[in-house]
């Protein structure tokens, strides 16, 4: 399935459309500039409101505000162009798999903007981001529950809030781990349906080739890259097939590139990148107080609410091989990487095996990430101490 034929993507564009608009509100929109400090972002954003466009805001402004605007500026920007009462109003709630074939077209700046554009989209539809975050956080208990109630809950949440890498990934993980269960079949054509597998079924197989144990890691990887890298063009995240290959970002740069990758996608999948500035806070401990600092008080607390559910990550390899139990966590951390656990997990032996399996066309990677010692994975230490000293031991490359 490595090599299968992706379906036709949709141009890039920065500004993804939902199924679900919510209501365009220009005297809103106009409204509003006054609470925007800088005169120039004001004139910015009355070009953009202005637009004849009614869809979506012109990509020229978007971008000059990414480039120029404060953050507190842009994230008041984005969400009078792309909130509920917004000018081109933008859930990002409800689409189809399609959304996460898109090549996105948001260009990169400082991480401090890439943050505060997606904070303040996401303020702009505060109630929806509250809602979702409580919504991921009952999936926790997902690996110990009995595959058919799993997959209901999963079937749930896609039929609520569409398509998205994170809902994607859920769904692998459970088709991967009970193929054979026909409990699961009635629940799992409603995720299919809700996903829009019928026609859009490449993120789906995609995952499901990093978390089933019945594909190679290491070769299926080392394809996926040999197959796309001319599509890379900087940033590996642009492309679908390699986004979950290294799915928590490992710097700041790259935190940036996932925060444009989300953004693209859906609401569920941007919630997820801002959570890592709070799962990785002692690594960012300036980003996690500026996100803080710019996002609503009701969607950071939920999130702080969030970060206090207690996730089992012994259930993703406990009825494992104790000799396969390594790959087996490492592998199916992929759909849990919102909890701290798996995230920080993934993100210490991602440091050392992405620059192996992404030659020339990888993340940059902070220096916190990466590990002085010799490694050795130890998923059983990683359950008490959330951020063990691993090692990618000789036999890793054979069982992976």
């Amino acid at each position: 399935m490595t090599g299968c034929k992706l379906p036709k993507r949709a141009k890039g564009r920065p500004f993804n459309s939902s199924k679900a608009k919510g209501r365009r509100s220009i005297t809103t929109a106009f409204r509003t500039l006054s609470t925007v400090e800088d005169q120039r972002t004001r004139n910015l954003l009355r070009g953009a409101i202005s637009s004849p466009r009614s869809d979506s805001p012109p990509s020229d402004a978007i971008n000059e505000l990414r480039k120029t605007a404060s953050p507190t500026d842009l994230a008041l920007s984005a969400q009078i162009l792309l909130g509920r009462q917004g000018a081109f109003p933008l859930p990002n709630i409800g689409d189809d798999c399609r959304a996460l074939t898109r090549f996105y077209s948001l260009k990169p700046t400082s991480i401090q903007a890439e943050l505060a554009f997606v904070v303040g989209h996401i303020n702009g539809w505060s109630d929806e981001a509250c809602n979702i975050v409580e919504a991921m956080g009952a999936l926790a208990g997902l690996p110990r529950s009995a595959p058919s109630d799993a997959m209901t809950a999963v079937a749930d949440f896609v039929q609520k809030y569409g398509a998205s890498s994170f809902a994607v990934r859920k769904t692998a993980f459970l088709t991967s781990r009970y193929p054979n269960d026909e409990s699961m079949h009635a629940t799992y054509q409603r995720v299919a349906e809700g996903l829009g597998l019928s026609k859009f079924s490449a993120p789906f197989f995609m995952a499901v080739e990093l978390l089933d144990d019945n594909f190679s890691y290491l070769s299926g990887v080392s394809t996926r890259v040999q197959i796309q890298q001319k599509f890379i063009k900087g940033d590996f995240r642009r492309v679908p097939s390699l986004h979950d290959v290294v799915p928590v970002p490992l710097s700041r740069a790259d935190l940036g590139a996932h925060l444009r990758k989300s953004y693209s996608t859906s609401l569920v999948d941007e919630l997820v990148s801002i959570i890592y500035a709070y799962t990785l806070r002692e690594f960012w401990p300036d980003l996690h107080e500026f996100v803080r600092a710019l996002l609503h008080p009701s969607v950071s607390s939920k999130i702080e609410e969030f970060l206090t559910i207690s996730f089992d990550s012994s259930a993703l390899y406990s009825d494992t091989d104790p000799i396969n139990a390594d790959i087996v966590y490492y592998r199916s951390a992929l759909a849990f990487v919102e909890f701290s656990q798996c995230a920080r997990f993934r993100v210490f032996i991602d440091a050392t095996l992405a620059p192996r399996l992404m030659r020339n066309c990888g993340p940059e990677i902070d220096l916190a990430f990466k590990r002085r010692e010799s490694l050795t994975i130890t998923c059983h230490s990683a359950v008490n101490d959330p951020a063990p000293f691993f090692s990618v031991a000789p036999s890793c490359g054979e069982t992976m």
